[in-house]
């Protein structure tokens, strides 16, 4: 008898946990997603007509542009950068552990903070890396810098962070760039930039060094997260050896197209912005009078934690959210407690949490 054996993935692989997100049911219809910071204002109604006129065209059989080389350029006149200086590819899922495994040298290390986007973890392990955690707590700077070792190879960090909601002060980043030897790559994770006052201060950063990258993404506020669009920004030595390993085509005809029409319109990018922050800040201030415990909000989303409350009745925040049509993330250890994440919806989704809530 032939003996048989499956391959065996590499030491470790199976040790990561799997994402949050993969292991949601898929939703009732009816049911409002407060789960996942979608954007449920939706894109610019110029990127469905961009998608029915690229559909019209009938020419889904041939390639899209090389590089998305159009959005390149369109994300450079907006941003005033220089178009070689931006890489686009199917989201900052896919931009993230490419920049890592290009830039981070087998069993080095990769710094962020510890109350990250979880699957750093898995990125770093793509990259046969060591992901090394601080504290956001405090002096968030000299944590960062406190850890730097010879292994060092990249400083990562999600500015605003999910699902910390914090954001570190250009100043911050600037004092953490300034430490840093010129070998380590600092990279930014800005998803939900639009969402606070940042402004463009790490893409300033960024053309003006030689060791940082920049990733944004058009699934937050431009409300393309089903089209799987993310861009990089950087000095061209960093951007080159990206460009030999992405793929040829990264974006598809619809998402190109998709894309270009969001960006173009930038009155409906920031009226549905404005809205969610005055929704969002609404939102804190009510659990906030109901003695919960409500962290930094500056992305589409807050952190509910018990305050003056228990673990139990969070647990039934949860329960009447989800028996009404609400879904929210749970948070099941949360700087050392449990929590609820909560998308800042329209009026009329938050108008529902109120409602079964009763706040």
């Amino acid at each position: 008898m032939i003996e048989t054996r499956s391959p065996v993935p590499r030491a470790g692989i199976l040790d990561v946990p799997l994402y949050p997100g993969a292991l949601l049911p898929e939703p009732i219809p009816g049911t409002i997603k407060l789960n996942s910071n979608e954007n449920l204002f939706g894109p610019s109604p110029n990127v469905y007509e961009a998608i029915r006129a690229e559909l019209r065209r009938g020419e889904l059989q041939y390639y899209p542009a090389v590089e998305a080389r159009t959005l390149n350029v369109a994300l450079a006149a907006h941003y005033g950068l220089e178009s070689d200086n931006v890489l686009t590819m199917g989201g900052g899922e896919l931009l993230l552990p490419t920049i890592l495994q290009t830039f981070v040298h087998p069993d080095c290390e990769i710094l962020c903070y510890n109350d990250g986007f979880p699957k750093y973890l898995n990125y770093s392990l793509m990259a046969t890396a060591s992901l090394i955690t601080v504290s956001r707590e405090g002096d968030a700077v000299s944590q960062i810098l406190g850890a730097l070792t010879p292994r060092t190879t990249a400083v990562l960090i999600d500015n605003p962070g999910n699902p910390s909601g914090r954001l570190l002060p250009i100043e911050d980043v600037r004092a953490i760039w300034q430490n840093l030897r010129s070998d380590i790559l600092l990279i930014l994770d800005e998803a939900y930039v639009e969402y606070c006052d940042f402004g463009d201060a790490g893409l300033r950063l960024a053309t003006e060094t030689e060791n940082t990258l920049v990733v944004r993404t058009f699934s937050k506020a431009y409300a393309l997260a089903g089209m799987r669009v993310g861009w990089v920004n950087g000095h061209i030595n960093l951007i080159r050896p990206l460009r030999r390993i992405l793929p040829s085509f990264p974006l598809s005809r619809l998402s190109l197209v998709s894309a270009l029409a969001a960006l173009a319109d930038q009155d409906h990018l920031k009226r549905s912005v404005a809205e969610l922050r005055c929704l969002r800040d609404d939102a804190a201030s009510r659990f906030q009078r109901a003695g919960w415990d409500v962290g930094p909000c500056e992305g589409n989303f807050i952190v509910i934690r018990r305050g003056i409350h228990t673990s139990d009745d969070l647990g039934r925040v949860f329960s009447s959210l989800k028996d009404g049509g609400v879904l929210v993330r749970p948070l099941s250890e949360f700087r050392g407690e449990s929590a609820l994440r909560m998308t800042i919806g329209r009026a009329v989704d938050m108008a529902r949490v109120w409602d079964l809530l009763r706040i």
